[in-house]
């Protein structure tokens, strides 16, 4: 496994019921990692976004929405992001920035999609 020196990816959807928090590691799913020294970690969790009648976690759109509580709720100055995915974190940025600039008066708009990012390893000491 020559490739697993150099490049580890590995997803995996879990379901867990809300009253249990197990340790997931990943040398469960891929033994052959017990060996490897990380060169970099990412994980997040997030809602997912239920539209239709899907409940299948594995089946539901990883798409995602922006919502204005004032509107829906009645509740002003809240705004909740939900759903999307590692792919989508700059739109769903884009998104809510420019919801809540709206909200507050600002006029500037986001500006995620013209900034360049540094990669992983400039994070990685």
């Amino acid at each position: 496994m020559a490739w697993a020196t150099s490049l580890l990816t590995a997803s995996s959807g879990v379901i867990l019921p809300a009253t249990n928090s197990p340790a997931i590691s990943v040398t469960a799913s891929v033994p052959a990692a017990a060996a490897l020294a990380p060169h970099a970690v990412w994980c997040a969790g997030r809602p997912l976004l239920v539209s239709g009648r899907e409940r299948d976690p594995f089946k539901i759109s990883r798409t995602f929405d922006c919502l204005d509580h004032a509107g829906r709720d009645g509740v002003e100055g809240l705004v909740t992001l939900i759903g999307g995915k590692a792919t989508t974190m700059r739109a769903m940025a884009e998104r809510t920035a420019d919801l809540v600039c709206r909200k507050t008066g600002r006029g500037a708009p986001c500006r995620t999609r013209d900034t360049v990012l540094q990669p992983h390893r400039g994070f990685w000491r």
